[in-house]
């Protein structure tokens, strides 16, 4: 989940904890510095109990995320796609004691590798997997032409 502030992101953690989520995953904010990364987590990890992962994305460095992880006590695993993660992975382990559950984003390019260091998650991406939940009532079923409806209904519980 992701929001356009951090108001809109806490409001949609809160959402779904209610709804029976079992974790939650967020993309930072668009544009923002360490700083304000690591409050924008801190704020979504305070408002539920649900344990946190950070999607690293862009820039934001191993420091920034071991920040996050002192100042979050829900902030559990990361999906990392941050630079190279296979070469982030035992610094992430050592500054957490092991604690952070590390996945990575990296299609399984580098999937034996990242095992070897104690990855537990591989997001294999769009090609391998689908994350969109189908609107009630068209799951399996084709559209004309014998195409799959694509349609997603998580926005509509909002």
């Amino acid at each position: 989940m992701q929001g356009k502030s951090v108001e809109e992101a806490v409001r949609y953690a809160r959402h779904a904890e209610k709804l029976g989520a079992r974790a939650l995953i967020s993309l930072p904010p668009a544009k923002a510095d360490a700083a304000a990364q690591v409050a924008y987590y801190h704020e979504i990890g305070k408002a539920t109990a649900l344990p946190l992962f950070v999607q690293a994305v862009g820039n934001m460095s191993v420091e920034t995320v071991l920040e996050m992880y002192r100042r979050t006590p829900t902030l559990r695993y990361i999906k990392d796609e941050a630079g190279q993660p296979l070469l982030r992975m035992a610094a992430l382990r050592e500054g957490t004691g092991g604690e952070l559950k590390i996945f990575t984003g990296a299609h399984g390019r580098t999937l034996i590798d990242e095992m070897i260091r104690g990855l537990v998650g591989e997001h294999a991406g769009r090609r391998l997997s689908r994350t969109c939940t189908p609107r009630p009532g068209t799951c399996g079923r084709r559209a004309s032409a014998g195409k799959f409806r694509p349609k997603c209904s998580a926005r509509a519980s909002f």
